[in-house]
């Protein structure tokens, strides 16, 4: 018996649907195969933003007197080159030597088509011990799929948007991890981007050894085809939603062990 005009209608969309389905989530995940590529070793610059004004300035300095009034004070602007084609990044860096911890504001911008769009900011605070260890909390809205790297460990809290209330919970997590170990001084300015590539340099072992991504010739970071794939579906719905809201409960559920109240 032939089908009717309604069952071969639903075979149709049924049809596009999964078209568009494995276009999406296959073909997405090859592209980025095919084209991602990270600098292992980018340029950060110091910029001074009277010579040099970028649109994230209007961000740090509303964040500057906040941080301020913590006990954090500015140690310089920094634009962050050749890490991504797509993506620069601009930060302001600023410490606390009482607290042995450092501030970092960064403001993300992706490029396409000539022009340059904010893709996301974050406030981030680093403690790092004389053994090395190195807690990093971040508020940053973007899911990060491997946070605990041995001794580097990154924990985010996106709910925590006042730096005060980010300050609180890392002082205490920090108090908790490092169980009384000594801190190091925050770095100095001309240290930062020695610390920055030794972070990145790090990351990529971690990942690599995980079989995320590959070295390439001339300092070039490609990822692999699992690589390419988990990054690709935690970026696409509804894998990112499902990533963001485990993401929150799991924070929630960090800072009440905290004694914190969760946002």
């Amino acid at each position: 018996m032939p089908a009717s005009p309604a069952a071969f209608i639903l075979l149709l969309a049924a049809a596009i649907a999964a078209g568009v389905l494995a276009l999406v989530y296959l073909g997405a995940p090859l592209l980025v195969w095919l084209t991602h590529r990270q600098n292992a070793a980018p340029d950060l610059v110091p910029r001074d933003p009277q010579r040099l004004p970028s649109p994230a300035d209007a961000d740090f300095d509303a964040l500057g007197p906040r941080l301020a009034d913590l006990g954090f004070t500015e140690t310089r602007r920094w634009t962050l080159a050749g890490y991504t084609p797509r993506v620069t990044a601009e930060l302001c860096t600023m410490a606390d030597r009482r607290r042995r911890s450092l501030a970092i504001c960064t403001v993300f911008f992706a490029r396409g088509a000539g022009a340059a769009r904010l893709h996301a900011r974050a406030v981030e605070f680093v403690s790092r011990t004389a053994d090395g260890r190195v807690l990093n909390s971040t508020n940053s809205p973007v899911p990060i799929l491997m946070p605990d790297m041995g001794a580097r460990r990154i924990v985010q809290f996106p709910g925590l948007l006042e730096p005060a209330a980010l300050l609180a919970a890392h002082e205490r997590l920090a108090a908790r991890e490092f169980a009384g170990a000594a801190l190091e001084d925050p770095p100095a300015p001309d240290q930062i981007p020695g610390r920055l590539r030794e972070a990145i340099s790090a990351m990529h072992d971690w990942h690599e050894r995980r079989g995320m991504l590959r070295r390439g010739a001339g300092g070039e970071v490609r990822l692999t085809l699992k690589g390419a794939f988990l990054q690709t579906w935690a970026a696409l719905p509804p894998v990112k939603g499902l990533l963001r809201r485990g993401r929150a409960a799991a924070a929630g559920a960090l800072l009440r062990e905290l004694g914190l109240p969760a946002p």
